[in-house]
């Protein structure tokens, strides 16, 4: 097997940081124009305080990325739940997920997983970048 250099190494580690740091500057932004011209975004997740932190994550890469290291000025925002079930029980299954898992009882954990959802909140916020 042939040896590879030192030199073949470095090289090869900073074309694999290079190609890795511009995927993330060059995936399409999960951003839109609401009717009145203001940018939409929308997070969504299992929790609902989650769901409004990637729907914000995702305004600031844009504004920073595409605005010229703006910042997002949020005027409006609104989650709601859309899951399957009902609120209250995916809560309560959520919760007993999380006991399972403490106390290694991998059924509890697969049953309170069952109730929800990735997708259960939906957080829209509308910004302009300043």
């Amino acid at each position: 097997m042939p040896k590879i250099g030192t030199r073949a190494c470095l090289l090869l580690a900073l074309l694999v940081v290079g190609l890795v740091g511009c995927a993330r500057v060059l995936r399409r932004p999960n951003v839109g124009y609401a009717p009145n011209g203001n940018l939409v975004v929308m997070g969504f997740d299992a929790d609902r305080s989650r769901s409004f932190v990637e729907a914000r994550n995702e305004a600031q890469w844009y504004c920073w990325y595409f605005e010229e290291q703006k910042k997002p000025m949020i005027l409006s925002q609104a989650t709601i739940y859309q899951g399957r079930y009902d609120e209250q029980l995916t809560e309560a299954g959520r919760v007993a997920a999380q006991v399972g898992g403490i106390l290694d009882q991998p059924q509890v954990a697969q049953a309170g997983r069952i109730l929800s959802s990735p997708t259960d909140y939906e957080t829209r916020i509308e910004f302009q970048c300043r």
